[in-house]
């Protein structure tokens, strides 16, 4: 029988070793924003959907006492709104958030406490997108969805290596700094006002906003990105604007343009080069999709947007800056196309092709 009594008691041994050691925090070095996720008392509520809403709820009062936002009612009425929950259950979570520390006693303000957990919280949404932006194949459209979802759930060493696998970055793929302990801003630059946009002028995007995925999938789909350099065609202040970005006219709604963010850049680069931030003169490049079926032309390089995998396979096929590309065959929709670069004649989507820039300049009949 002692045997029995034995195996029962490693039994228990292990089981209790099992359930303490979810609960103690991983070795690593770690921010004291990044402490408190794992250390501070929401660690104790059970409920995962609980949990989730009040980090939503902690993260939510951060952005709208940033805003400017300071009367209780309109910042409860818009988290109800945002949250999906009843004025009267919401009152309830930011109670037990005050008893945890997170939230004044006396007002919606965070304390210490709340803004470095809040800061924890988008530091790890917006380091998620951008993983997502690099290395999934998810659209820009559902960056937001699952990074929300990621940041309740990514561990702090798992924070930690992704970090670190993207170099550690500043900005997410929309353009928002990504808060650190040495830089604790959450918002972009202010930009031009839509009335200032001039016809003519060269600006640079600063920040698309991720609030509407209606409109980020429209403004996504045209190819822009935080540094993507354009020229103003036209300004109707009540309509809209129209604008031209890789050789190409577009045209968006007053409320489009309203959630992308402009400013004047400091510098332009030359011709049919890339600055910085990867940008060419919205004029002085074309893409590949525009090729004329009787003419050759000079790669100039291969679009921002195109990230990780994607990228490397083309770089791989040998669109790299300097080849020379031109069409071998022409399905009948016109997608795919079989282009002919370096002796080989390579097939490539619609999507694919309208990723390589080439100089319209360039262009020489075969």
């Amino acid at each position: 029988m002692s045997w029995i009594i034995i195996t029962a008691i490693i039994i228990i041994l292990a089981l209790w070793w099992l359930i303490n050691s979810t609960n103690t925090p991983k070795s690593g070095i770690k921010s004291s924003a990044e402490k408190i996720s794992v250390q501070g008392p929401l660690k104790h509520i059970r409920s995962q959907k609980k949990r989730e809403r009040l980090e939503d709820i902690i993260k939510d009062l951060y952005h709208e006492i940033a805003a400017g936002h300071e009367e209780t009612k309109p910042i409860i009425d818009s988290l109800s709104q945002k949250l999906g929950v009843k004025v009267q259950k919401l009152n309830k979570d930011i109670d037990i958030l005050r008893e945890a520390g997170f939230v004044s006693s006396s007002s919606l303000e965070l304390t210490s406490q709340g803004k470095e957990y809040a800061l924890g919280l988008i530091r790890k949404h917006r380091l998620y997108e951008r993983y997502l932006a690099e290395h999934s194949g998810y659209s820009p459209a559902e960056w937001h969805k699952v990074a929300h979802q990621m940041e309740h759930r990514v561990n702090l060493n798992e924070l930690r290596v992704i970090s670190e696998k993207l170099h550690n970055p500043q900005i997410d793929p929309h353009g928002d700094p990504i808060p650190s302990n040495e830089n604790t801003n959450i918002e972009p630059e202010n930009g031009l006002n839509i009335e200032e946009l001039k016809p003519n002028e060269y600006l640079r995007i600063l920040h698309l906003d991720d609030a509407n995925a209606e409109i980020l999938s429209k403004l996504a789909g045209i190819g822009l990105f935080p540094g993507a350099l354009i020229r103003i065609i036209s300004n109707n202040k009540d309509k809209g604007i129209g604008f031209l970005f890789q050789g190409e006219i577009f045209n968006i709604t007053k409320r489009e343009a309203m959630s992308l963010t402009f400013i004047h850049p400091s510098v332009l680069p030359q011709s049919n080069m890339p600055d910085i931030y990867g940008a060419f003169l919205p004029d002085a490049v074309k893409r590949l999709t525009s090729l004329p079926k009787d003419k050759s032309a000079v790669i100039c390089g291969i679009d921002v947007n195109c990230r990780g995998s994607a990228r490397r396979r083309l770089l791989d096929l040998g669109f790299v800056r300097g080849s020379k590309v031109s069409i071998y065959l022409q399905s009948p929709l016109g997608n795919p196309n079989a282009y002919l670069i370096r002796g080989s004649g390579i097939a490539l989507r619609y999507d694919q092709a309208r990723h390589i820039l080439i100089d319209p300049q360039s262009l020489n009949p075969l």
